[in-house]
């Protein structure tokens, strides 16, 4: 065996048909790549005395399948034992307080590993493509899981956070058979860190069917974070949650439920439950939930201000709450706003009753899809005294399956979108106060007079 002399004690310099390793006792620090490519190395025995284990130190370690790191280590340091892929079981001791970046990456048959206690990071790439590891625990004392800490484990089951942790960029990323991701309650943890939700943190979970959030009070969803969670079927947010960003949960196509209810209570007189109620969101962003195809209900509030293609592709919705006025993003002349809800199964619009004035981009809403499936409310000749005051709206959606006007002594059919597009728009510019409910009609009479 030969060694490597430092400046207090010798360590064994690695050697191709080593099998065993023994680091003596009185060693305080593993240089950076020094067993690097030892492939035939199976077992290497670390004393107390270790502090820090380098930079690579045991990358690609091919034959080595169980670590024991002792008491006493504080660093694992980069890429310490990435691409050992027959390595399986792995221990960390309480001492150590840094697992630096792409420690675990690409140890491929890891199926346990322990993490201590006070650990504050798990850095990025870290447990990379270790595609055996089922479980793990993350410590109470982790703040923050890295970019791709977790990324392409593709066994990972379970998973339970501490409530105010920082999930950063593609941290889970097509982990595809995650089932079940748990946030612990929090009053648990009194860290003062605020949580975050990075971009594309869950994205391609393709088995994971619940996710809870009521714990996890995050400002914001951001880009794609559950994208493609194609069995994903119930979200339950937290009432901070105010922005769902791009793509947030565009293709999740079992997506039936997002709200704040811990249980789905049974309808209780007359209140109306929606699969999809954006009670405390202020923006959805583009495509946030683009090809939900299994959505069939709505319900938006006043203070939300919706992307038009937020919806794109909900070919299921059926039901739409719309409140008295919201903003949408669109242009100056209101073009594509009834692109919004692009399903041509709505049978049912939902406006508040108590409300004296609707905002003009709802009624450019309701009265392009009443037209657009009754052709006939409107002729071609159109002027200004033919205009259908709003209550004409209200009346055709509370009469579900009228066929009045296929019974017409005369065929025709109907007008294209454009003439509708422009109809319309001209109608709200011009004689907003024809689209008015009759008490607000009877008000501004009186005010004039």
């Amino acid at each position: 065996m030969e060694y490597h002399y430092t400046d207090t004690i010798e360590i064994p310099i690695p050697s191709e048909t080593s099998e065993l390793i023994q680091i003596p006792e009185g060693v305080e620090s593993i240089p950076e790549h020094h067993y690097e490519d030892c492939d035939r190395l199976e077992l290497i025995r670390i004393p107390n005395t270790v502090q820090k284990i380098g930079d690579y130190a045991f990358r690609c370690c091919s034959s080595l399948q169980i670590v024991y790191i002792p008491e006493g280590v504080q660093t694992i340091g980069v890429g310490c034992f990435c691409n050992c892929y027959n390595m399986k079981i792995v221990h960390i001791p309480h001492s150590v307080c840094e697992i630096k970046r792409e420690a675990f990456e690409q140890c491929k048959s890891l199926y346990s590993v322990t993490l201590p206690q006070q650990l504050k990071c798990i850095s990025d790439f870290c447990f990379y493509e270790c595609k055996m590891l089922g479980n793990i625990v993350i410590p109470p004392s982790v703040i923050s899981i890295g970019t791709y800490a977790f990324g392409g484990c593709t066994s990972l089951i379970e998973i339970i956070f501490p409530s105010n942790i920082k999930i950063r960029t593609n941290s889970f990323r097509e982990c595809i058979h995650l089932k079940k991701m748990t946030f612990l309650d929090q009053l648990t943890n009194t860290d003062s860190t605020v949580p975050n939700l990075g971009k594309n943190a869950f994205m391609a979970c393709k088995s994971l069917v619940e996710v809870n959030l009521s714990c996890y009070p995050v400002y914001t969803i951001k880009q794609s974070c559950f994208e493609q969670c194609e069995s994903l079927e119930r979200i339950i947010l937290s009432k901070k949650t105010r922005k769902l960003m791009d793509c947030s949960f565009g293709f999740c196509s079992t997506l039936k439920y997002i709200g704040y209810e811990s249980l789905l209570e049974p309808t209780r007189n007359t209140e109306i439950k929606f699969g999809l109620d954006l009670e405390h969101i202020d923006v959805v962003s583009w495509k946030a939930f683009a090809d939900c195809t299994s959505l069939e209900s709505v319900r938006l509030h006043n203070h939300s201000c919706i992307q038009g293609t937020s919806f794109d592709g909900c070919k299921s919705l059926k039901k739409i709450s719309l409140p008295s006025g919201f903003r949408i993003q669109t242009d100056i002349l209101g073009n594509k706003l009834y692109d919004l809800f692009p399903s041509n199964n709505v049978d049912d619009l939902i406006l508040p009753s108590e409300t004296k004035n609707f905002s003009y981009s709802v009624i450019f809403y309701v009265m392009y899809k009443l037209i657009q499936r009754n052709p006939c409310l409107l002729s071609k000749q159109f002027t200004m005294e033919k205009l259908y005051p709003f209550e004409v709206a209200v009346t055709w959606l509370n009469e579900k399956g009228n066929t009045w006007w296929q019974e017409a002594d005369t065929w025709w059919e109907g007008p294209d979108e454009l003439w509708i597009h422009n109809v319309l728009y001209h109608y709200i510019r011009n004689a907003p106060w024809l689209l008015l409910p009759k008490e607000s009609i009877h008000q501004i009479n009186n005010c004039c007079e």
